[in-house]
């Protein structure tokens, strides 16, 4: 699928995130720049009527399995850009699901990645009251405070630090 190839999702981020310097590399961006001198439609219109037509189909994908989505480099990516252009709780809610059901798993299971914990930090960082509540809360009291002990020898110790720092009831 598109929203795990390595090139592919940056088509699908750039609907999302367009010139996002998070999500693209400055060549990518330079050449995306360039003219479309047989385009009749100004490029902000085309990527939101794109983006219209696309946007549900990103999100079947994401909501099918949002860990392995997270776990993956290009989906991650693809992942937070999704949730940066407009905020799903939905979306967020299927991935707390998906973190219990790993973190009953051996070591956490794909909790326990690299690229899943960077995944993690990224959206933590993102300072709103929809990633406390939708997000860092939740994952504190369903995933990481019922294994506590298990948790924190594993890669999740840096989500918990993470999670220390916020400010509010996360934080508590």
């Amino acid at each position: 699928e598109l929203c795990f190839d390595k090139h592919g999702h940056k088509v699908l981020a750039w609907l999302l995130k367009p010139g996002d310097k998070h999500f693209f590399a400055p060549y990518e961006l330079e050449s995306l720049s360039l003219p479309a001198p047989t385009s009749l439609k100004e490029p902000e219109k085309r990527q939101q009527e794109l983006l219209k037509a696309i946007r549900p189909s990103i999100q079947a994908v994401l909501l099918a399995d949002p860990v392995k989505a997270m776990s993956s480099d290009s989906a991650r990516e693809l992942f937070i850009a999704y949730l940066d252009s407009e905020w799903d709780s939905q979306l967020v809610a299927a991935l707390i699901a998906g973190c219990v059901k790993a973190a009953d798993e051996e070591e956490m299971g794909a909790l326990n990645t690299g690229v899943f914990v960077a995944g993690m930090l990224t959206l933590l960082r993102r300072e709103s009251k929809s990633v406390d509540t939708d997000l860092a809360l939740p994952f504190w009291q369903k995933v990481l405070s019922p294994r506590l002990e298990k948790a924190v020898t594993t890669r999740c110790s840096f989500i918990m630090s993470a999670l220390l720092k916020r400010k509010g009831k996360v934080a508590e």
